[in-house]
């Protein structure tokens, strides 16, 4: 099975669902995970500076440290509980369970996939870093004052134009299980890969008619994701240069400053009257 992340790697594991690879790039060795129903896609992707350790300091993706970032736009959540809604290598929640004193909670459907992340990935389970086994459409319901949920789930649909979320994690009525189960400033953080335009902008038209507001990061270079946070309380955000010095690394520099408020284009409007 062709998978992507070029030629020269190494198979570590595979099974019947997963494929697990090794390879060397430009800052060392990288471990990958895919699943085989969706191979074009690294589903987690962690760093190994050496045989036996994993670095929970870095992120491999452009749009992990974008959904990370907007933790840091006003109003802040600091002593709230972050709940992460798929599990993949464990990679976002230890980068957030080691840079953040917040409780992480990660919601994972699959137990099959938690044992991948202790074994092939160094995902290192504690009491302010736990798993769920849990379907996230129905966790959410037991779930309350919760500082931002973390929505980075992959869909099995090859035949949609988005290929994270699902559907059904951006519908009406889960969104609205959402509000109801984050604290007063909580927001909700969604990973998006749509190459049609319509299913993007059908899942912000579902967040900003639940949400107070919505915020949308620029697209990245090499990559179709983009970054969608509903906010159930307008963030004041300040200028750019005053966002950057509450942050440290340049990817989180880099990544704070993406964002600009989403707004619905107009398809035209009414034709004005003549007078």
């Amino acid at each position: 099975m062709a998978i992507s992340g070029g030629e020269n790697y190494e198979i570590i594991l595979e099974n019947y669902t997963t494929i697990i690879t090794e390879c060397d790039d430009d800052l060392g060795r990288v471990r990958r995970l895919y699943f085989k129903s969706n191979a074009n896609v690294i589903q987690s992707e962690s760093f190994k500076p050496t045989s036996f350790t994993f670095d929970y300091n870095r992120l491999s993706f452009k749009y992990h440290y974008t959904m990370i970032a907007s933790l840091y736009l006003a109003p802040e959540i600091v002593d709230k509980e972050i709940c992460v809604i798929g599990l993949g290598g464990g990679q976002l929640s230890m980068y957030l369970s080691t840079n953040f004193e917040n409780q992480i909670t990660t919601v994972e459907l699959d137990e099959e996939v938690k044992g991948l992340a202790v074994e092939y990935f160094g995902f290192k389970e504690e009491k302010k870093n736990r798993v769920v086994i849990e379907d996230g459409l129905e966790a959410v319901n037991e779930m309350k004052d919760v500082g931002a949920f973390f929505l980075d789930v992959d869909t099995k649909d090859e035949t949609v134009g988005m290929s994270c979320p699902p559907f059904e994690f951006v519908e009406i009525g889960y969104l609205k299980k959402i509000h109801e189960s984050l604290c007063e400033d909580g927001r909700l953080i969604i990973n998006v890969s749509a190459r049609d335009k319509e299913c993007l902008t059908t899942l912000c038209s579902n967040v900003n008619s639940v949400f107070n507001c919505v915020y949308i990061s620029e697209s990245f270079e090499e990559e179709v994701n983009v970054v969608v946070v509903g906010f159930k309380v307008a963030p004041v955000i300040g200028e750019k240069l005053e966002l950057m010095e509450r942050v440290e690394g340049e990817e989180m520099k880099e990544a704070v400053c993406l964002f600009s408020k989403w707004k619905k284009k107009s398809r035209g409007g009414k034709k004005k009257k003549k007078k």
